[in-house]
């Protein structure tokens, strides 16, 4: 059915800080332990292949922040949207976001929060039930176009991959 070999890949979060009382939730900087997992996640992915063409991230200061250091650790230009419809959305955005991706790109990627990004990938992948901070869920679409997945929604998504941070070894 499908011949694309498209892959949409899922992320939450790195780490965020809580330290600024008087920051708003949608202000929140990645902590240390962030700004450590999101290179380490990046180098990952790099290595299996699956760097990707497009980017939309939440707007969120934690989430912008995460897309950035994945970026300057590939160092390749990568298009990136920020916006607000990822910022604590429900599962259902997420798909709607991937299903704007254009045909020419061949890896896409979403960058949000939990519980909405938890909810899609536990709907595909019934064994994960929780996204930790910063890890990735890699799915092969099993639909020909993007647009697809708006009306599909998770029955056009197979799991390829999960990877956490934390289950990665410490020299990554």
């Amino acid at each position: 059915m499908n011949s694309s070999g498209r892959l949409l890949i899922v992320m939450r979060h790195a780490k965020s800080s809580w330290e600024n009382a008087n920051a708003t939730d949608h202000q929140r900087p990645l902590n240390e332990q962030g700004r450590t997992a999101a290179p380490k996640m990046a180098r990952w992915l790099a290595e299996q292949g699956w760097l990707p063409d497009s980017i939309v991230s939440s707007n969120a200061q934690r989430t912008m922040e995460t897309a950035e250091l994945l970026l300057s650790t590939w160092g390749k230009p990568i298009e990136v949207a920020f916006t607000q419809r990822l910022y604590l959305a429900p599962a259902e955005a997420y798909l709607a976001e991937a299903s704007r991706f254009q045909d020419s790109v061949h890896c896409g990627m979403l960058i949000g929060h939990n519980p909405g990004v938890s909810i899609l990938v536990g709907k595909v992948a019934e064994e994960i039930d929780h996204m930790p901070t910063c890890s990735a869920a890699v799915f092969r679409l099993a639909v020909d176009h993007w647009s697809e997945l708006a009306r599909l929604g998770v029955g056009g998504l197979r799991l390829v991959a999960f990877q956490a941070p934390k289950k990665l070894p410490a020299n990554e």
